[in-house]
Order: C-alpha cells, then structure tokens, then sequence
C-alpha cells in the first residue's frame, strides 16, 4: 500500500491496504494509514471514519488527533479541532504540531495575538511546515503586518507550487505596500503557468 501511495497508483495501494485491514482489523495504525490514502484520494467522510476508528482502537495515536483536527478546521469547526488538539496534548503536549492545531484555533476565534505567539513559536520548530506557515502569515496578515504576511505566504508557495490561490493574496499584498513591481512579478509568474486564471 505505502509503495502503491508513492508511486502514484492510488486504487493499488486502496486494495492492498483493504487486504491489509482484513487481516488485522484492529491495526490503529492501518486505520491511520487508510485514513492519508482517503484523504488523498478526496474522500473525506471515509477518511473522518478511520481516523475514529484509529483513535479507538488506539487512544494514544497522535497524528490521528492532529488529522482529525485539520479535518475540523477545513469545515470552520473551531470547537472541535479544541477539542481534539486536547485530546492530542494529552499524548504529546509539547509536539509543535500540536501548537499549530491551538494557533489555528485562536486564529479562528478572532484572538490574533495568542494565534501569532503560538504559530511563530511552532513556526521556528517547523521552519518548512506549509500550514504552519499559512495559518502564520494569515495572523501576521490580522496584525497588518504586511511584509511579514508576504514573507510567509511566499515561503508556503515554495514549498508548494501548486498553491496557487496564494498568488492572488501576494499580489494584493504587495499592491497594499505600494510594491507593484512585485506584484506584476507575481502576475507574470501566474500567466506563465498552465492554467494560470
């Protein structure tokens, strides 16, 4: 299943890892595992259900925590990715992820000063984590820090080109700061790409 993830053919890792479970149903870690590849495969019900069942069979599986809170935070439940970043602490409380999962959070709830103290803390344990870094530049960008925001949101495209939602807020920041020049840099770089809007 790992192999079949990695080189792409999602429907041979999905079978192999259904056979995988059939042989050892009460795995957390196959249930975790099971859980990446929905997600990959954009089936998020599906993958929401084995995380459950991963961090039933297992109430110690962190990352089950920690993906079952982003999953939260996708659909604006701020309470329950509290909740679950709870849950998680009592596993590994000093995990910077885990400060991520509780910066967003604060992000959420409009207490942008908690979300840039604890997002830039983690953010210094996990220089390259992208939703680290997205979630710190949008709290620099709720202290009108500008540049920073920039800084950041340019950081999270180098580490995933493919987000290209992100170029837009780049160009509108660098308009905010008076720098059209990069923000035409920006513009050209979006035109350049295939499917460039």
């Amino acid at each position: 299943a790992v192999a079949g993830r990695l080189a792409t053919k999602l429907a041979d890792a999905q079978a192999s890892l259904e056979q995988a479970l059939a042989l050892a149903p009460d795995d957390a870690a196959l249930h975790l595992q099971q859980a990446g590849l929905l997600l990959a495969l954009r089936q998020i019900a599906a993958a929401g259900e084995a995380l459950e069942r991963s961090t039933t069979l297992n109430p110690n599986e962190f990352s089950a925590y920690l993906m079952q809170a982003h999953l939260a935070l996708a659909r604006d439940d701020a309470d329950e990715a509290d909740r679950l970043g709870r849950m998680a602490a009592r596993v590994e409380p000093d995990n910077p992820e885990l400060a991520g999962i509780q910066g967003m959070v604060a992000l959420r709830r409009g207490d942008v000063d908690r979300a840039l103290s604890v997002l830039s803390a983690a953010s210094r344990q996990l220089p390259n984590d992208p939703r680290l870094l997205h979630a710190l530049g949008f709290a620099y960008l709720g202290k009108d820090m500008l540049a920073f925001a920039e800084q950041a949101f340019r950081r999270v495209l180098e580490l995933s080109p493919g987000t290209q939602a992100l170029r837009g807020l780049l160009v509108q920041l660098a308009l905010r700061q008076g720098h059209v020049d990069r923000a035409a840099e920006v513009m050209r770089d979006v035109l350049a790409n295939e499917g460039g809007d």
